[in-house]
């Protein structure tokens, strides 16, 4: 009988290791899974903030022009830039020469004052 009583014993023992270690198992999971979800809860502020700028960004970089309408607009946006800058060139010109006629008008005066 001593034998039979053994093995009772053995499966009992091993029974309640086992409920044991699965017990401390998910009780470990948990744990990671709670602190994993702090860490992702702690930086979700940061993470959504990022994503928002990124967002905002590539709505900046892209047109808001719909497809066919967009190679008209590079046109048109092409021309304008072209056209600003021949502004810009002839407002430049403009003040070179009144700031030529200036210094001219201030040598005959000076000219003038010396004869």
């Amino acid at each position: 009988s001593s034998p039979g009583i053994s093995k009772v014993i053995m499966k009992l023992v091993f029974g309640v290791y086992m409920m044991i270690t699965v017990v401390v198992l998910i009780n470990l999971l948990i744990a990671m899974m709670s602190n994993t979800y702090q860490r992702i809860e702690a930086r979700s502020d940061i993470e959504w903030k990022f994503g928002r700028a990124k967002l905002i960004r590539n709505m900046i970089r892209t047109s808001p022009t719909p497809s066919p309408l967009i190679l008209l607009m590079g046109v048109w946006i092409d021309w304008y830039r072209e056209w600003r800058k021949s502004q810009a060139s002839r407002q430049k010109v403009e003040i070179m020469t009144v700031a030529a006629f200036n210094r001219k008008a201030s040598i005959s005066e000076a000219a003038a004052k010396a004869a």
